[in-house]
């Protein structure tokens, strides 16, 4: 029973991830690795960045697989969490690293009396032209937010 359990799983999230891949909404998505601060280490995950100004990062199981949901319909990614791109900068690294510094929305009297806060994301692809792949289309999405 669990051996079917998981073949069923992973031909669900096979299913999940030929969607995303066919989605005119995702304009790019793949591995890359976030640095976690708190920890002092180089995180894998998998990203999803979307025509809408977002990058998600996909949740993963323990198996180390993104996480899917199969409440209330077809299986769908569960998304760990969302940048609103609109609200940050692209910064090149030294290739294969980059940032995003996103700035938090605020009130008026925050912005004219208060330095606006910022959370910056640093981020390592596998190679140097995967780098150059993401940072051309994050800078293009970029781009589209402040049209």
């Amino acid at each position: 029973a669990g051996e079917a359990l998981a073949a069923r799983q992973a031909g669900l999230l096979a299913g999940v991830r030929r969607e995303l891949a066919a989605s005119p909404e995702v304009l790019r998505a793949g591995a890359m690795e976030a640095w976690d601060a708190a920890r002092g280490v180089w995180v894998p995950d998998r990203f999803v960045l979307t025509r809408a100004g977002f990058l998600h990062r996909l949740a993963r199981s323990p198996g180390g697989d993104p996480e899917v949901s199969m409440v209330q319909g077809p299986p769908t990614p569960v998304l760990a969490e969302s940048v609103a791109l609109a609200r940050c900068a692209f910064e090149q690294g030294e290739a294969p690293v980059f940032r995003l510094v996103e700035t938090a929305a605020g009130s008026l009297a925050r912005s004219l009396f208060l330095a606006p806060r910022t959370r910056a994301r640093t981020f390592r692809t596998a190679s140097v032209e995967e780098c150059m792949d993401w940072a051309i289309a994050l800078r293009e999405v970029l781009a589209a937010c402040t049209r």
